[in-house]
């Protein structure tokens, strides 16, 4: 379980920067960054399981494997908006309250749980299916 959420961690947070990076010159492309490196990184996830395996994650497999990713991006979650608060650089996370906060980051964990779980498990069959 440790490698799966390696593997969705550094493609996460390396496509997150990209993306930001990104949206600093092309406006356009606004904050898309969290879900579409949470979809990658799960469906890349799943892929490199999937070809290391040979087997197509089961249904328990594929949710024990999206409860382990969301944990992980949720702490890693925390503690840089928690380290962007305290440095200032993020100056309207000052109003929200810590009830707000975390609504907030239960509606993204919740978000992050689904589309990890559907994205590695569809990755698993096509890493399977290369392998």
């Amino acid at each position: 379980m440790i490698r799966i959420v390696a593997d969705f961690l550094w493609i996460a947070v390396l496509l997150s920067i990209l993306l930001g990076l990104l949206a600093s010159v092309v406006p356009a492309i606004g904050q898309s960054g969290g879900l579409v490196s949470a979809v990658v990184g799960a469906m890349a996830a799943g892929m490199f399981h999937g070809r290391r395996t040979g087997i197509v994650a089961g249904a328990g497999f594929a949710w024990r494997a999206a409860f382990a990713i969301t944990a992980a991006m949720l702490a890693l979650s925390v503690i840089v908006v928690e380290w962007m608060r305290r440095s200032g650089g993020l100056p309207e996370l000052a109003g929200i309250s810590p009830a707000g906060y975390a609504l907030a980051l239960a509606a993204v964990a919740l978000l992050t749980l689904l589309v990890t779980r559907v994205f590695f498990r569809w990755g698993t069959k096509l890493g399977a299916a290369e392998g």
